[in-house]
């Protein structure tokens, strides 16, 4: 039987991995168009596409 902390575990791992992603694809897009992306903002698209994902795997399982 699995404990409920694994799920707690994977999404926050996931989350830092699609932060970690999305935070360097952010810099790039920043030298290479001189446009500002705010940290803020990758965290904020980071949260919204980690709880998506969460979700939609939660869907295809039930």
């Amino acid at each position: 039987m699995q404990s409920d902390d694994s799920n707690w575990e994977a999404l926050l791992l996931g989350f830092a991995l699609i932060f970690t992603v999305m935070l360097g694809v952010s810099y790039g897009v920043s030298m290479l168009f001189r446009i500002p992306v705010p940290w803020f903002v990758v965290l904020i698209v980071s949260v919204v596409v980690t709880l998506g994902l969460r979700f939609l795997r939660g869907r295809q399982r039930a």
